[in-house]
């Protein structure tokens, strides 16, 4: 295994240099293949000299005791002596050892030369590697002593390496876990931080219902939502999207909602808001990055609301059984400078509901990597039929797209807005209206029945007396038939709505025409029937069924705008308080006196 010098931290590096210096490099005067040849060439010498020795010794005995040499010495009258034997010897041998040194030294090299080789390996490499270069190894070519010893030295070498190196893993690591503890820390005081720049509440306005959800994708995220309360009473929404996450997401949504709150206080025009924070945020924001918005103004008593949208996904209008879209044109903020952005005027009805959300949620992916997507929501909100429980209604549907284990991929901000009817606004406090049934039916002859028997079949848990029954059934068919024919003319493309809500106390059917264009009829002005008074031309037929309604309920609310008319049949199911119902001429007739 290769281990890179840059792998081992400085400490341990300094380490080895004050080793390195503490023990200097020691001069090799001989090297060792010489000190070899040199001992082996001492040895052989030596052994020589003793083997010359022992020779002549035994020359010289052999010559002084054996009869025949003694004879011939005898002869030439010549004893050699023991030194002269010796000095012959020893010229021998001095011959003899300038002629063996030679070869001696070439065999000596050639014998030892692969054995100093393999040792200076080892000592180059165990060098290298105590200054620091961990992939020094040594080829084994033998399975002699040096061998063992390479093998050994390779196997110490791994084995230090891999400590090292979880050493430093377990450093890394330890300094990993340090830093993310640290990030995350600081990622939960941001979090903290833009928590706190939100709204902390939701405001309460009567006859309104508010409701939020905000789930960042990170640990911070880009979205922004606002309520800007006005002195008069209005009420300003704010939602938007920052095209980034994270925390330069972060600190750029904080500085719009600043720019929002700061230039709403200057200027009634949703427009001209978005314009004046256009041109600040261009200025300020870096380059690519901008921000989608979309702001509006709330008259919360006349349900009108202007608005302008600098470029984010187009909130929807629950009303009639129909969702349409709130369409304004403009681009986001911070891209171009000097834009301006078209205003848009809409009015929201009794029960409407308003949807307002960021493009985490139609942008959400299943794992067939299918988007949401726009038509699907539409779709949702038109099958949903309780505003307040919007949102709870759109997270349930979003994990069933996604399914299990979903990973978001962007922040998700929803925001809803529902208008309530007149009496559920004045029995908010006591027992609220719970939707039972909604559902709409096409402006078509006939439909009139099939309503009213629905309406029947709904309530019937309620056990109204079959006469308070019989008298609600005639007059929802009567409401439906109006709504028909006097207010969408019997175009069978224009819907008519049906709710029907109840509490304990109190029963409600709600009938809307899309009929904006008609005028309103005035409940204190519908006078009797008067059969004579038709035949001779004197009173019109219009509004007898008006007068039957307002005879069969115990309630009649008649609204309206340029867009729709609504009804609402109430009847109680218990005997109102005093406060619950106004008295009328009839009661005041019937008074005893």
């Amino acid at each position: 295994m290769q281990v890179k010098e840059d792998t081992v931290d400085n400490g341990d590096r300094s380490r080895r240099e004050s080793q390195g210096k503490a023990h200097p490099k020691r001069k090799r005067v001989f090297g060792l293949q010489a000190r070899t040849i040199f001992w082996y060439l001492l040895v052989a010498v030596l052994y020589a000299l003793v083997l010359e020795l022992l020779v002549a010794s035994g020359w010289y005995v052999f010559l002084t005791h054996s009869p025949a040499s003694l004879k011939d010495f005898q002869k030439t009258g010549q004893v050699p002596t023991y030194l002269f034997i010796v000095q012959h010897v020893l010229f021998t041998s001095i011959i003899w050892i300038i002629l063996v040194t030679p070869p001696s030294l070439i065999f000596g090299v050639l014998v030892t030369r692969g054995l100093v080789r393999r040792v200076r390996r080892l000592v180059d490499a165990t060098t290298s590697f105590a200054e620091g270069d961990y992939s020094q190894r040594v080829e084994v070519r033998s399975s002699d002593e040096v061998g063992l010893l390479e093998e050994r030295f390779n196997h110490m070498a791994q084995q230090l390496v891999e400590s090292m190196r979880k050493e430093q893993e377990l450093i890394e690591y330890n300094t990993r876990l340090e830093e993310r503890a640290r990030i995350e820390q600081e990622m939960q005081t941001a979090r903290q931080i833009q928590l706190s720049l939100l709204p902390k509440e939701v405001p309460s306005l009567p006859g309104w219902r508010l409701a939020t959800y905000y789930q960042p994708a990170r640990e911070v995220g880009g979205d922004l939502y606002d309520f800007l309360t006005f002195a008069d009473g209005r009420l300003g929404l704010v939602i938007g999207d920052v095209a980034d996450k994270g925390v330069p997401a972060a600190l750029v949504m904080a500085t719009t909602c600043s720019m929002l709150r700061a230039a709403a206080l200057a200027s009634d025009s949703p427009g001209d808001v978005l314009a004046q924070v256009n041109n600040l945020l261009y200025a300020e924001t870096p380059e690519r990055m901008f921000v989608t918005c979309f702001y509006a103004i709330l008259e919360p008593a006349s349900g009108k609301m202007r608005y302008a949208n600098a470029g984010h996904d187009l909130p929807y209008q629950r009303t009639c059984g129909k969702v349409v879209e709130l369409r304004a044109s403009g681009m986001p903020l911070g891209l171009l400078p000097n834009m301006y952005y078209e205003e848009g005027e809409v009015q929201i009805s009794h029960g409407d509901s308003l949807l307002f959300y960021s493009d985490g949620l139609v942008e959400a992916h299943n794992a067939q990597r299918e988007m949401l997507g726009f038509p699907r929501l539409q779709a949702l909100l038109t099958e949903n039929t309780d505003g307040k429980s919007l949102i709870d209604r759109l997270l349930s549907d979003l994990k069933d797209f996604t399914g299990e284990g979903w990973e978001q991929e962007d922040d998700v901000t929803l925001m809803t807005l529902q208008r309530t009817g007149e009496l559920e606004m004045m029995n908010e406090q006591q027992a609220p209206l719970q939707l039972l049934w909604e559902s709409t039916m096409a402006s078509s002859l006939g439909n009139e029945q099939q309503a009213m028997e629905r309406v029947a079949e709904v309530i019937r848990p309620l056990r109204l007396p079959a006469s308070r029954l019989a008298d609600l059934k005639t007059a929802v068919a009567e409401a439906m038939l109006n709504a028909m024919e006097h207010g969408n003319q019997f175009q069978a493309d224009k819907l008519v709505l049906l709710q029907v809500r109840a509490s304990p106390t109190t029963l409600l059917v709600r009938i809307r025409d899309e009929g904006g264009q008609q005028p309103l009829p005035d409940l204190d002005t519908v006078a009797a029937p008067d059969l004579e008074a038709k035949l001779t031309g004197l009173q019109s037929p219009r509004g007898w069924g008006l007068f039957l309604i307002r005879n069969l309920v115990d309630e009649v609310h008649i609204r309206g705008d340029e867009q729709y008319h609504e009804i609402e049949l109430i009847m109680y199911l218990q005997a109102p308080g005093p406060a619950s119902r106004p008295t009328t001429e009839q009661d005041q007739d019937m008074t005893p006196t």
